[in-house]
């Protein structure tokens, strides 16, 4: 599998959630969040990562209106999010070393994507919900920048 492979697969996963495609990211408008999936290349290897970014509407940001995820100011590695699945995710996103298929990459991306990936991103659709998921403690290995923490009232 090659980098647009993954591209094109990630796209059959988001697409039916909503997220619309703008070169690597994946984006979404909820009524009050904007919601960034993005598939991060590593700069040494052909490893992949999946990063999640959230922007609680009211705060501006460069970039506007479909800004890159590094400008987000809530930030989390997908393995972060879920360190339990973190080795398998890293297998699945490992397009050096062909430990998998490409249609147990597939397999097991879709159920990422599905069991985990697109709840949590249904969980935190609204600035309430993120507020509950920081409190909670959900991005504890991730970035809640300070405009991010005053917005929410944390």
């Amino acid at each position: 599998m090659d980098k647009k492979a993954l591209e094109k697969m990630t796209d059959k996963y988001l697409s039916p959630y909503g997220m619309q495609k703008k070169s690597t990211s994946w984006y979404k408008e909820t009524n009050d969040v904007l919601q960034i999936v993005n598939l991060q290349k590593s700069e040494f290897s052909n490893k992949f990562y999946l990063n999640i970014g959230l922007l609680p509407f009211g705060i501006a940001v460069y970039g506007m209106p479909r800004p890159k995820e590094h400008k987000f100011p809530i930030r989390i590695r997908m393995s972060a999010l879920y360190p339990g699945t973190a080795a398998l995710l890293e297998n699945v996103l490992d397009l050096e070393y062909g430990v998998l298929s490409d249609s147990d990459r597939e397999a097991k991306f879709s159920e990422i994507i599905t069991r985990q990936l697109l709840p949590f991103l249904t969980e935190v659709s609204s600035k309430s919900d993120i507020k509950h998921a920081a409190i909670e403690g959900r991005f504890s290995g991730g970035l809640v920048n300070l405009m991010a923490k005053k917005q929410l009232g944390l």
